[in-house]
């Protein structure tokens, strides 16, 4: 907590007023903390369990529903990107976005057409989800259109 504190003079003169028995734990690992965070992110039951109560549209509608989509496509495809990066390591693929390598990828063996069809389809999910103004005008914070 006071690890953050620009200021490490002020961190050490804070530490016995917030702490005067001590720190009795220790934070999480960053392997823990990112374990978790990737829980959390892939949709799994932690996820669920956590935000039980929050409405997540299903259908076409923009907004959440379309970053949850692009979620679900892009958890799917994880898996193909891996064997992608794989093949990049080995050299048996060149270096660059996936979405470029999907054609030299397939011809060369290392995807099915399925598989490259999968990675296609996250890749336009994910597309999907960055264009921010892309469903119509943008409004400012007090409501007005730009």
């Amino acid at each position: 907590m006071l690890d953050n504190l620009p200021n490490r003079a002020a961190a050490l003169a804070l530490r016995p007023v917030i702490f005067p028995l001590g720190a009795r734990a220790k934070p999480p690992s960053d392997r823990l903390s990112a374990a978790l965070a990737r829980s959390i992110l892939e949709g799994g039951s932690l996820r669920e369990r956590l935000a039980p109560d929050i409405h997540v549209p299903r259908d076409g509608s923009p907004g959440l529903a379309t970053l949850e989509r692009a979620l679900a496509a892009v958890v799917r495809a994880a898996p193909v990107r891996e064997k992608l990066r794989a093949a990049q390591h080995e050299k048996r693929l060149a270096r660059g976005p996936a979405a470029a390598l999907l054609d030299e990828a397939q011809r060369s063996g290392v995807l099915s057409a399925a598989e490259a069809q999968l990675m296609r389809e996250a890749e336009a999910a994910r597309e999907e989800a960055i264009q921010v103004d892309a469903h119509g005008p943008s409004r400012d914070l007090a409501g007005a259109r730009t």
